[in-house]
């Protein structure tokens, strides 16, 4: 069913998800991470999630990000990175999320991600940004999923 050619069709089992919150959180933990740079200053600071989406076909890649979009209310990207890969030069599919719509998804997979130790270390910089609100650049016309 979720299966095409031994190559999994993540669309067709996003129909079937429950509880979006704990779904995204399993996803983030697997196949996400934090993006961070280093300012002028040396301070290193928190960019947005990543979530990669490898081995997925590019119109699966514009339905899981539709998925993304429409359950988390955000403005997910789609990014193509080159990378080599057995000889050959290949193209993986990532999706990016902003600081403010990475804080917006934290919000609703925090409690699952709190409860398992190494994957607060992973999302430490997430934590981190969340608990530093005024820091918000730019400010988001509706921050209420910042809660006070």
């Amino acid at each position: 069913l979720f299966y095409n050619n031994k190559i999994k069709r993540i669309p067709k089992i996003l129909r079937f998800i429950r509880h979006d919150s704990f779904a995204a959180a399993v996803w983030l933990m697997d196949d996400g991470s934090c993006t961070k740079t280093k300012k002028k200053n040396g301070t290193i600071v928190f960019t947005g999630l990543v979530l990669y989406i490898c081995d997925q076909f590019r119109d699966d890649c514009e339905e899981i990000l539709k998925w993304w979009n429409n359950t988390f209310k955000v403005n997910g990207k789609l990014k193509w990175q080159k990378q080599k890969y057995k000889g050959a030069i290949r193209e993986f599919p990532k999706i990016y999320f902003s600081n403010l719509d990475s804080l917006k998804i934290w919000e609703q997979i925090r409690p699952f991600v709190m409860q398992i130790p190494s994957m607060v270390d992973k999302f430490q910089s997430v934590e981190d940004r969340r608990n530093r609100r005024d820091l918000a650049q730019p400010q988001a016309e509706d921050n209420s999923f910042l809660k006070t």
